[in-house]
């Protein structure tokens, strides 16, 4: 049998853990981190082994920055089944990831490059909302200059939107502009949304909505489908959306 195909069920279940052992005992939390993140890099490290054509850190982004995210946030929660609920996700997330790396690294299935670039969309979405979640409810615990975390999270951003050209058919230099411009135009809007008396998680969703919208505009403009068709039901979507949080949101 291929151990390498256990990888995808045995990281997830050492996350797991790690998560629970933090929760149980929170002086461990940046150590289990660390300690996750070492994980999440050798076991991208060892799927890759096989495949020299593929530059393995390029899919370190997703699963470091989700297991960034899910920790954080569910760290700063104090509601025990969101904690659960959010865990049990994040490990669902990792196998499913982790599984189509196998196939796309190891076993070179190219056709999972669709899924791996849906996976970076949607996942995207999800790190957005539960790291700035995270982010919104530091200075309620800790007193640090928000100007040091709006840097890290820029980069985050950056890399992020990366994740979302990495499969486009477009020369490098252009991929790094476009992410740039749209990190550097998304982390401002993080900054007002910083300033506005809303929930943290209130804030941090509607960063996500907006990521959501320029993804989308950014991938249907490089791929030449950018019309007025194929952008209503996504426009549509987003307003929606964010009238109803915005309306039933709490101000504090």
């Amino acid at each position: 049998m291929n151990k390498k195909r256990l990888t995808p069920l045995i990281l997830p279940f050492i996350l797991l853990v790690l998560s629970e052992s933090f929760l149980l005992f929170p002086s461990l939390f940046f150590i289990n981190i660390s300690f996750g993140l070492i994980f999440i890099m050798l076991s991208l490290k060892y799927l890759s082994n096989n495949n020299e054509e593929k530059f393995w850190p390029s899919y370190l982004v997703l699963p470091a920055f989700l297991w960034l995210g899910f920790s954080s946030y569910v760290y700063l929660s104090s509601n025990g089944i969101l904690i659960q609920a959010f865990l049990l996700i994040m490990v669902f997330l990792m196998f499913t990831y982790f599984k189509n790396i196998y196939y796309y690294l190891f076993a070179k299935k190219s056709e999972k490059e669709k899924n791996l670039d849906n996976y970076a969309f949607n996942y995207s979405f999800l790190i957005i909302f539960t790291l700035y979640s995270s982010i919104y409810t530091l200075p309620q615990f800790i007193n640090i200059p928000f100007v040091y975390v709006f840097a890290f999270m820029t980069l985050v951003l950056f890399l992020l939107f990366w994740q979302n050209v990495l499969f486009l058919k477009l020369d490098n230099r252009v991929k790094v502009f476009i992410s740039l411009i749209a990190a550097a135009l998304l982390s401002q809007l993080s900054w007002v949304l910083y300033l506005l008396p809303l929930k943290p998680s209130i804030s941090a969703f509607t960063l996500s909505l907006f990521f959501y919208f320029l993804t989308t505009l950014i991938r249907l403009n490089t791929k030449g489908d950018l019309n007025r068709k194929t952008i209503k039901w996504p426009l549509f979507f987003t307003i929606i959306l964010l009238l109803l949080v915005l309306f039933s949101a709490s101000w504090i």
